[in-house]
């Protein structure tokens, strides 16, 4: 039996701390957007398959679902509906919602938040009826509310009206005047300035 080398663990560390080094500019633009890793994660997977499939096959060809596995180590069912996806053209579907994104269906959604007029309802933080609290309970997330409130509130999703109830202040994570200021931080990320 063989033994891994020291020499292969230090270049694997040594990787590690390269490849992060890369990373960790684009992971800090996401948090500070609220673009958690779930998002993240379906990015990269997608852009795995993508790079195998085009520049990895044989005679003209992309490469087959089998070696785009063994490559990448992402199933080969995984891979299928990668590619399903983006051939239907559903890239904009990223999976599974983020925290955030839970709260915000819930809360614009659920008839319990929502007004007759089908607009989030103002709430308070805790006590009797739709509070706060209780819309993270709804939400099935592992925070604490108090987390989410603040987080919420960092993203400017929430604010509070004059009556000191919390309202939904924007529907979408990244709003249009947001967009733009996000694509501007990735092409500095991109342009290493």
């Amino acid at each position: 039996m063989r033994v891994i080398s020291l020499n292969y663990i230090k270049m694997s560390i040594n990787l590690n701390k390269q490849i992060q080094k890369v990373i960790k500019p684009l992971v800090a633009l996401f948090l500070r957007f609220g673009v958690g890793y779930k998002v993240f994660d379906e990015i990269v997977k997608e852009a795995f398959v993508s790079v195998a499939t085009n520049n990895y096959g044989i005679r003209g060809r992309g490469a087959n679902t089998s070696k785009i596995a063994f490559m990448t180590g992402i199933s080969r069912k995984e891979i299928s509906n990668i590619k399903k996806n983006k051939t239907q053209e559903e890239n904009t579907n990223l999976g599974r919602p983020s925290y955030s994104e839970k709260i915000l269906d819930i809360w614009v959604n659920d008839k319990d938040f929502s007004n007759p007029k089908n607009k989030p309802k103002a709430i308070m933080f805790e006590g009797t009826g739709n509070s706060f609290v209780e819309l993270i309970r709804k939400a099935k997330i592992d925070v604490t509310p108090k987390t989410a409130y603040l987080e919420m509130l960092r993203l400017e999703l929430i604010g509070r009206d004059e009556k000191d109830r919390i309202i939904l202040q924007r529907y979408e994570l990244i709003g249009q005047s947001k967009k733009e200021l996000f694509a501007a931080e990735l092409e500095k990320i991109i342009d290493n300035k």
